[in-house]
């Protein structure tokens, strides 16, 4: 750097402007290439100012809402561009301009298909008879994939909350492209209470290509979209793929409205994977919003339900290991495999619960020291547990703290290793697990060890399993019926 160098703020050398700012700005730019250049699309307004086409779209859709006689003037004309999406935005400005309604009608014959249906979702705002509406939900029901992914997005671009039954029609069809233009529509008419649109938003969060947006749209709805998570979250009969995605939609409402919903979840002891869930979106609540208070009887009830849920998968896995469940036979090895999976999701639950009851302590580094090898960690973290918790909590931890700790009276494991050493209680305890895979692993054992006294267990719990699964442990009864097979003593 030469000694001469030197450097001076820009507003010391160039003066404030008083032009146009953010959105106006952008329009203001728009309207200016249009002059000098349209018609043109939002590609070409992208390629000519350099901004990327999301932000020249919406340049140019904040410009169409904006009178424009000039740019009116230009409608005939701009009804024969080449591209879609121009021909598309004249229609939307069509009426709005002055211009005849006979001439919108002539458009819905036309060769495309975008410019068909911005025509039918413009005389469907404007005509008293039902006749457009109509021909909206017959291209939603029996419409191609173009033209229902056509109808989609003109909604999307001119969204209405009358045209809301249109659109759930169009939830129903299994184009991602048209549901994508969907769910747009859908967060559009949000100011306007689109609420029949809830239940549709929400099935979207099983599907993993449209979750993030059916997401933004649910949180945007606000209450009625909170109520109606809420609502399937208590449900037993909402399906695994919806229920484990609801605690971290649940997460992006307001703090002080998800989080008694949230902590209900904590208490049912179905679904560990879903109270996992709910728990991460508890302790992200906590860290965003330090002040926010948990009941403590709720969390006391949710620490209950993990510890149980430790000694039990510990005192399945235990006398697993009595029975050799790790030699021959692959149902054994599979079978302790999860069981130890299941044993310290739920310790890692149990920590997660603890972090809500005491939000000052590192309680992770606890975690990470129950799984060390280290007796120094360990002790570390009895110590720091033994100081935290009450009686019965407090030793009720200590246990799990222990390779074989099983709990005491009250919290502990609800069988003893002497009534699970007896192979037809062991397999009916499995079989009253919520794990609906560790009952079919249990039939397999069960199988391979011929264990022919767990026959009726075996049969009572295939009526409560699904078509495929009832299959499998019918399989492992058939074999266990065969002729020849005796009774263990």
């Amino acid at each position: 750097m030469r000694s001469d160098d030197s450097f001076v703020l820009f507003d010391d050398w160039v003066a404030e402007s008083d032009g146009p700012l953010g959105d106006d700005a952008l329009a203001a730019l728009a309207r200016r290439y249009l002059v000098a250049y349209g018609p043109a699309s939002a590609a070409d307004f992208a390629a000519w100012s350099g901004l990327r086409i999301t932000v020249a779209r919406a340049a140019m859709e904040h410009f169409e809402g904006a009178e424009r006689p000039d740019v009116d003037a230009l409608l005939p004309f701009l009804l024969k561009h080449t591209d879609e999406s121009v021909r598309a935005a004249a229609v939307r400005r069509w009426l709005a301009a002055g211009r005849t309604v006979a001439d919108l009608v002539a458009l819905t014959e036309d060769p495309n298909a975008l410019v068909r249906a911005s025509a039918l979702v413009a005389l469907s705002g404007t005509s008293p008879s039902i006749e457009p509406i109509a021909k909206l939900e017959a291209v939603a029901l029996t419409g191609t994939v173009l033209e229902r992914r056509a109808l989609a997005r003109a909604i999307a671009d001119a969204p209405r909350p009358d045209l809301s039954p249109v659109l759930e029609k169009l939830f129903d069809c299994p184009d991602l492209e048209t549901r994508r233009e969907v769910v747009r529509s859908a967060r559009k008419l949000v100011l306007d209470g689109a609420v029949s649109l809830v239940p549709h938003l929400g099935e979207l969060l099983a599907e993993p290509e449209l979750r993030s947006v059916a997401r933004d749209a649910l949180v945007a709805l606000g209450p009625p979209a909170l109520d109606w998570l809420a609502e399937q979250m208590r449900s037993s009969e909402t399906r695994f793929q919806l229920a484990r995605e609801i605690p971290d939609t649940v997460g992006r409402f307001p703090p002080q409205a998800a989080a008694p919903i949230l902590l209900e979840r904590l208490v049912s002891q179905r679904g560990g994977l879903v109270r996992y869930r709910a728990l991460r979106a508890l302790n992200q609540l906590r860290r965003e919003n330090p002040s926010l208070v948990f009941s403590d009887s709720g969390l006391e009830t949710a620490l209950s339900i993990e510890l149980s849920a430790i000694f039990k998968n510990r005192a399945l896995r235990l006398a697993a290991s009595r029975f050799g469940a790790s030699g021959d036979g692959p149902a054994g090895p599979l079978l302790l495999a999860m069981l130890e999976g299941k044993e310290l999701l739920a310790v890692e639950r149990m920590f997660r619960v603890l972090q809500l009851m005491f939000p000052s302590e590192r309680l992770e580094h606890v975690f990470l020291a129950f799984r060390s090898r280290r007796p120094e960690l360990r002790g570390a973290a009895e110590e720091l547990l033994f100081e935290l918790l009450r009686a019965p909590w407090r030793e009720a931890a200590l246990a799990v703290l222990e390779p074989d700790g099983l709990g005491e009276v009250p919290v502990r494991a609800p069988w003893s290793q002497a009534e699970l050493a007896r192979p037809e209680f062991f397999v009916s305890a499995l079989l009253g697990h919520s794990s609906e895979m560790l009952r079919v692993l249990a039939a397999y054992l069960a199988s391979e060890r011929d264990w022919v006294e767990t026959i009726p267990d075996l049969q009572s719990a295939a009526q409560t399993m699904g078509q495929e699964n009832r299959e499998l442990i019918d399989e492992a009864i058939s074999h266990l019926a065969k002729p020849g097979k005796q009774l263990h003593g």
